[in-house]
Formats: structure tokens, C-alpha cells, sequence
């Protein structure tokens, strides 16, 4: 049987996803903050959550932190991680994304949303996670737009790298 844990300092928002996760018949487990929760699951030898669903601002130890934590210890690497947050801000979710979360939701949420996630993830089979592709883009429009510079890797960018592109008007910016 699978579970999944909540990490949040907010004994409400807790309450509610055990309740929701209760309604679906997955069982939750909840924590206040991220070092009960590294105490308490690393500690244990039994199995780890499926899934984990976790704040940004926590006390003690904030919600990127614990994140990077998890993904680069090979033991929780594997657990399908949630952020639940306040900030809805573009920046943070392509933070959290990039650091190994795989959603991101923003309080307050739909339960019907939480529900979904969940199913979602749950359901799909485990992949191993790869990196990104970190290499030079290879489409035409993208590296005929970058300088030319001497790369080790990717395509050398041609010599009209700082040509813009026909469809954009001269004094955009002036």
C-alpha cells in the first residue's frame, strides 16, 4: 500500500490533505517541519512515500533546501515531490521544477486538484529521472541566433549570430 507525506508548518493545510488523501484511501503522514521529517524517515528502514508533498516556507530548514536534500540523496531520489505553496510566481516554480519537483500547486487549492496530482503520479510508473539537456539548442531559429563564441559542445553559431530576426521592428526598445 502506498502513502504519502505532507511537510507544511500549517496544522490546517495538513489536516486538509490528510483528509483528502483519506477520501481516496491513501494513507498520509504528516510533519512540521523538514528536520522532523529527515529525522523521522531517514531514521526509519521501512518503506519510504510514494509521494511527498511539501511547503516552501518551513521553519528551521525552507522548502528549496529540503528539496535538493532529497533529490541528491539516493535513497529519496526516487519519491514524487509536490510543492504546495503561497507564491505563485513564475520564478519560483521554474526553481523548485528544475530542482526535481515534479508539480506545483498554489494554497489555496482545490482538493479536486490535490486528488488529481496525486492519482496522476501515482499511477504513472516510476521513471528514473534525467537531467536536463544542458547543450547548446540545436533548432535552426535558436542557434542562428546565438553569438559566436568558441563552444566545446552544440553547433558554432554563425557569423550573423547578432542579426535580428525579419519579423522584428527596428526601434522596439527606443
Amino acid at each position: 500500500m502506498s502513502y504519502v507525506a505532507i511537510i507544511d508548518d500549517s496544522v490546517v493545510v495538513r489536516k486538509i490533505v490528510e483528509a483528502s488523501m483519506g477520501r481516496i484511501g491513501i494513507r498520509c503522514l504528516g510533519f512540521q517541519d523538514g528536520y522532523e521529517a529527515l529525522q523521522k524517515l531517514g531514521a526509519e528502514k521501512g518503506p519510504l512515500p510514494d509521494l511527498l508533498f511539501l511547503d516552501i516556507n518551513l521553519p528551521r530548514l525552507d522548502g528549496f533546501e529540503l528539496l535538493r536534500l532529497f533529490k541528491s540523496n539516493p535513497r529519496f531520489a526516487r519519491i514524487v515531490i509536490i510543492v504546495l505553496s503561497s507564491r505563485d510566481s513564475v520564478l519560483d516554480r521554474v526553481k523548485f521544477r528544475l530542482a526535481g519537483a515534479q508539480a506545483y500547486l498554489v494554497k489555496p487549492f482545490r482538493i479536486q486538484d490535490l486528488q488529481a496530482v496525486v492519482t496522476t503520479h501515482l499511477s504513472a510508473p516510476h521513471q528514473e529521472e534525467t537531467p536536463p539537456n544542458l547543450t547548446w539548442p540545436t533548432d535552426a531559429y535558436t542557434s542562428a541566433r546565438l553569438p559566436d563564441r568558441n563552444v566545446t559542445s552544440g553547433p558554432q553559431a554563425p557569423s550573423n549570430a547578432y542579426r535580428r530576426p525579419a519579423l522584428m521592428p527596428e526601434k522596439v526598445f527606443q
